[in-house]
C-alpha cells in the first residue's frame, strides 16, 4: 500500500514538474509577444513583416503549448491585425484570423471587455458596421462599462465617424459623452483619448460634449474651460 502512494505521489509531482515546466516556456513565448505589441503600439512606424511574423511563430508556439488559455488567443489576435498593416495584399484574411482568435479567446473568457472591443475594432476595419458590430460593442460596454479600452475606443470611434460626417456616428452618439469623460477620467485611457481629439482638430466639440463635467476634467482640453 505504501508502495502504491508513494509511486502515485512521484507520478503527481512529475505531472507538476512537466506541467510548471510547459506553462513557463508558453509564458516566455508569451510575454516576448507582448512585449512586442507594446513596442509596436508606441512606434508603429518600426513596424516591419520579418518581425511580426517571428511573434506569429512565438505565440503559435504558445497556443500550441497551452491551448485553452485565452490570453494567448487574444494576443495572436492582435499580431494578425498588425501584419494586416504590412501585408495589405492579405489584409481582409489577415483581420479574418484576428477575429477567429478573438472568438476563441471569447470562448474560454466571455466576460472580457477588452476582447469585445477588439472583435469591434476589427469589424471596423472590414468597414462592417452591421448587427455583429453593434452586438460586439453592446458586450464590450455591459461586461466593461468602466473599461479603459472601451473609452477609447467609443471615443475614437465616434469621433472619426463625427468628423467624417458618417452614419456610423449614430452607432455610439449617445454614449460618447459618458465615455469620453471616464476616458479622461481614466489615467490608462486619459492620453489616448486626447491624442485622438486633438489628432482630428476636434477640441471644440469634445469641449461641448463634456458640458456640465468639472473643470479640472474639461480643462484637460485646450481651451476648455
Amino acid at each position: 500500500m505504501r508502495r502504491v502512494f508513494t509511486l502515485s505521489f512521484i507520478a503527481v509531482l512529475l505531472c507538476s514538474i512537466y506541467y510548471a515546466f510547459v506553462f513557463g516556456i508558453a509564458q516566455l513565448h508569451y510575454y516576448n509577444v507582448k512585449n512586442s505589441l507594446d513596442f509596436w503600439r508606441k512606434n508603429p512606424e518600426l513596424l516591419r513583416l520579418k518581425d511580426v511574423d517571428e511573434n506569429l511563430e512565438r505565440i503559435n508556439s504558445a497556443v500550441a503549448l497551452m491551448p485553452d488559455n485565452p490570453l494567448y488567443y487574444q494576443s495572436r489576435g492582435q499580431v494578425f491585425e498588425w501584419k494586416a498593416i504590412v501585408d495589405k495584399q492579405n489584409s481582409v484574411l489577415l483581420l479574418q484570423e484576428a477575429m477567429q482568435n478573438y472568438q476563441t479567446s471569447l470562448a474560454y473568457r466571455p466576460l472580457w471587455a477588452p476582447t469585445w472591443i477588439n472583435l469591434a475594432s476589427v469589424k471596423w476595419k472590414l468597414g462592417e458596421l452591421d448587427e455583429e458590430f453593434k452586438q460586439y460593442l453592446e458586450k464590450a460596454i455591459i461586461t466593461g462599462p468602466q473599461q479603459a479600452s472601451v473609452h477609447k475606443f467609443i471615443v475614437k470611434f465616434g469621433l472619426a465617424h463625427y468628423r467624417a460626417r458618417s452614419s456610423g456616428y449614430v452607432l455610439v452618439y449617445k454614449q460618447l459623452p459618458k465615455h469620453l469623460a471616464l476616458g479622461l477620467r481614466n489615467p490608462l485611457s486619459e492620453r489616448d483619448i486626447l491624442h485622438s481629439i486633438n489628432m482630428l482638430q476636434l477640441q471644440d466639440f469634445a469641449c461641448r460634449l463634456l458640458e456640465g463635467e468639472p473643470s479640472r476634467i474639461r480643462s484637460k482640453i485646450k481651451d476648455c474651460r
